[in-house]
């Protein structure tokens, strides 16, 4: 249930995204004017898939990873994979193999946040980069952990119960 509320609402982001953005397409992919990135308190990162460097941000996403400058900053200084890992990821998403990723990320403070990332290939100022929608779903992911490992030990409970009853009353 979880899992479709979070593909529901990145789909619906993303129709959101390309209705309000989407110019043309052409034989390069698609075009986007994101002349107002700055103002959106959303959380979107323009990534160069080449290298990894972020071309440009929202206020949002400044906002939400608490640095003072993101623009020319590498990924991997936000994403914990590795440089190798979080290049593949990215060439991935730019042959538009996969659009949807499960990343941690850090934040300048040093905390880890689990979120939902949604990249496509677009043209941004002439130039194939990657629009990254960002989620942060850390605590939908903690309270997945916490339903898993509450049905864990009420089964192991009730197992336990089950052979008390047995050793006790029918052998």
């Amino acid at each position: 249930a979880i899992k479709l509320k979070k593909i529901v609402i990145l789909f619906a982001m993303s129709l959101f995204w390309m209705s309000i953005y989407c110019s043309n397409e052409n034989e390069q992919g698609v075009t986007f004017d994101l002349k107002e990135l700055h103002e959106y308190k959303s959380i979107i990162l323009i990534i160069n898939p080449e290298n990894g460097e972020i071309v440009d941000k929202s206020s949002g996403a400044l906002e939400y990873y608490k640095y003072n400058e993101l623009t020319g900053m590498n990924i991997n200084k936000i994403n914990i994979l590795s440089n190798e890992q979080i290049k593949d990821e990215m060439k991935k998403a730019e042959n538009e193999k996969r659009n949807f990723f499960n990343f941690k990320h850090r934040l300048a403070d040093g905390k880890i946040k689990d979120v939902t990332v949604a990249s496509y290939p677009v043209i941004y100022n002439g130039k194939s980069v990657l629009l990254s929608l960002v989620r942060d779903v850390t605590k939908e992911v903690r309270k997945e952990f916490i339903i898993k490992t509450l049905f864990i030990f009420f089964t192991l409970i009730f197992v336990s119960l089950a052979i008390l009853f047995y050793v006790m009353f029918i052998k």
